[in-house]
């Protein structure tokens, strides 16, 4: 089981010092405003991770002080994880000193808007990265397609880049994008139900099994009938994303996964506003183990119907549960925790909102 404790800038740092050390080896805790703490808070942070706990940094790139981010670089342990969002905001020098900084070893993931990026200073980003840094493109289809091309070609083999594009757009862009992709490139294509059914095929005939392809497609407005046939037709390295799973007839939906055949990647996305307890246990009691099964504001679901869901992933079936701290009673959040199976995971956004005692309560439970 994996725990995902997500903090903000609003938590006092004693007690996200406190959840950093009482956290376990399969617990990672966020803080997303990493950009706000000074020097002090900073190494206190830092030394309570140590080199033992999983921790994630988040800084906002129009925000940062460049100093605070090449201090967290060089004290950051490997299990400590460098978010910069809106990298293009950051001083270009700034951002490929750090990004140099973290060599082979050190994990930074920064991220950039296509429609503000500087083709300069992302191409300088991408020749500085070592192996565990990553690069996203978000956005990406607001670049001019000369442009894509040239960052896909200068990312090659060797360096992670993420590229995000909206299915929106001429299939021929997307296709050349694929094309280009290193092995290290995966392309997500988000509202790839606005393609019919021969692009999807193209796209994925593109991706073939070697390069790495995500395709989202908005359950209320997908084909369902063409569903089976599209999993069936993805390569091993291409991830199908049913999100709005809700809104998929069962009998679709559960041909979906059956189409897999336990070789397809999909994941099965559902909204437990609006999701019925028992369509998501049917739903997991059908994925075999290349499917997974996700819920958005979980704490939607009512708690019994959460308890069934993880019964039915038990210790083989991945199933991922989100929830706002806010908006569910710690007594439950321990109660799912200690129910999760080995491939279940539990993300708890706005975990500032738990009293200290009970937020050390999740911790141990999930320890």
């Amino acid at each position: 089981m994996k725990l995902a404790l997500h903090f903000d800038g609003s938590v006092a740092i004693n007690t996200l010092r406190q959840a950093i050390l009482a956290a376990g080896e399969s617990t990672t805790i966020h803080y997303s405003a990493a950009h706000d703490l000074d020097a002090s808070a900073m190494l206190s942070v830092l030394s309570a991770s140590g080199g033992e706990k999983n921790l994630v940094l988040g800084f906002d790139g129009a925000r940062l002080d460049p100093r605070s981010l090449q201090q967290a670089v060089s004290f950051a342990s490997d299990r400590t994880r460098i978010d910069i969002a809106a990298a293009q905001a950051v001083q270009p020098s700034a951002l490929v000193t750090a990004i140099a900084a973290a060599g082979d070893s050190k994990s930074i993931r920064a991220v950039f808007s296509g429609a503000r990026v500087n083709q300069e200073t992302l191409r300088s980003a991408l020749d500085a990265a070592g192996r565990e840094v990553g690069i996203s493109l978000v956005a990406s289809q607001s670049l001019a397609q000369e442009a894509l091309l040239a960052t896909l070609q200068a990312a090659g083999d060797q360096r992670k880049l993420a590229v995000e594009l909206g299915g929106a757009q001429p299939a021929a862009n997307l296709l050349q994008a694929v094309e280009a992709a290193g092995a290290n490139t995966g392309i997500a294509i988000n509202t790839a139900h606005a393609l019919d059914r021969d692009e999807l095929q193209a796209l994925m005939l593109g991706a073939g099994d070697a390069k790495q392809l995500s395709l989202s497609l908005n359950g209320s407005q997908v084909d369902e009938a063409a569903l089976p046939h599209l999993v069936a037709a993805a390569g091993t390295n291409t991830l199908v994303r049913l999100n709005t799973a809700e809104a998929i007839g069962a009998g679709r939906l559960l041909a979906a996964i059956e189409a897999t055949g336990n070789t397809r990647q999909l994941n099965v996305e559902y909204n437990g506003v609006q999701a019925a307890a028992a369509g998501l246990v049917q739903a997991i009691e059908a994925a075999g183990i290349s499917t997974s099964v996700s819920v958005s504001s979980a704490q939607g679901v009512a708690v019994e119907g959460l308890v069934a869901a993880l019964d039915a992933a038990g210790q083989a079936r991945k199933l991922d549960l989100q929830f706002n701290a806010g908006q569910l009673p710690a007594a439950e959040l321990q109660r799912l925790v200690e129910a999760a199976g080995n491939r279940c995971g539990l993300s708890i956004n706005g975990a500032q909102a738990l009293p200290l005692p009970a937020l050390l309560d999740v911790l141990k439970a999930a320890a």
